[in-house]
Formats: structure tokens, sequence, C-alpha cells
């Protein structure tokens, strides 16, 4: 009576254990990417789309732009949600005389993600990737 009042209370720990010891899975968070720069800057930029493992584009984009998605965050064995973010100037568009400064940002909930230390400018590129 003794082992079966034991196995008994042995699976109910374990039952129990099960359903709030191994977690619910990956968070859900809200991702924003965001370009600003010099007024009248324009860009062309590729971003990951969430959950679609490909990228996107926006061509010709007046600054500042964004973008929001679901992602996923990091979570025991779960990579979270990869994240991508390449802006460059649209250099047909820029004057001589323009200045050209962009800076992009990867948001998870509301809070920096990743930012890069610095600014670019004429037609170099400005890119931030990673995972949730």
């Amino acid at each position: 009576m003794k082992k079966t009042k034991l196995f008994s209370g042995l699976g109910l720990s374990l039952l129990v254990w099960v359903a709030t010891g191994c977690g619910t899975g990956p968070k859900q968070v809200q991702g924003t990417y965001t370009v600003t720069g010099s007024s009248g800057v324009t860009v062309n930029i590729v971003y990951a789309l969430s959950g679609y493992g490909s990228n996107s584009q926006a061509i010709s984009q007046t600054l500042p732009w964004s973008a929001t998605f679901n992602a996923y965050e990091s979570e025991g064995n779960y990579q979270g949600t990869y994240v991508y973010l390449m802006a460059t100037n649209d250099l047909p568009n820029i004057a001589a005389n323009q200045q050209s400064a962009v800076t992009i940002l990867i948001q998870e909930n509301g809070s920096t993600f990743q930012a890069p230390n610095y600014t670019n400018g004429g037609g170099s590129s400005v890119t931030l990737l990673g995972y949730f």
C-alpha cells in the first residue's frame, strides 16, 4: 500500500513539474525596424520578414521609416526570430551638397535590441543582424 501511495504521489509531482517546469515555448515579442537620418534623404532598405525566412525590400524610402513585426524570443533550445536590417543611401537622389547620414535600430518590445555605434554616409550601407 505504501508503494502505491508513493508512486501515486510521485506521479502527481511529476505531472505538476511537467505542467509548470517545462515552459510554455518561445515568448512572443514585438519587433520594430527603424531607419532615421538627415531630412529629405532617401534610402534603400532590406529587412527580414518575421517568420518567413526571407528578406523584403523598401526602395527609395524617404526618412524616417519603420516597420513592426511579431517575433519570438530565444528560450531554451529555441533560437528565436532572425532579424536583419540594412539601409543604403539612394545615391541618385543625393544632391551634391546634401548631408546623407543614416542610422538604423532594431527594437524588441520597445527596447533597443541592436543599434550600431556609427552612422553611415555617402553610399555606404549600415547593417544589423541577429536573433531575438
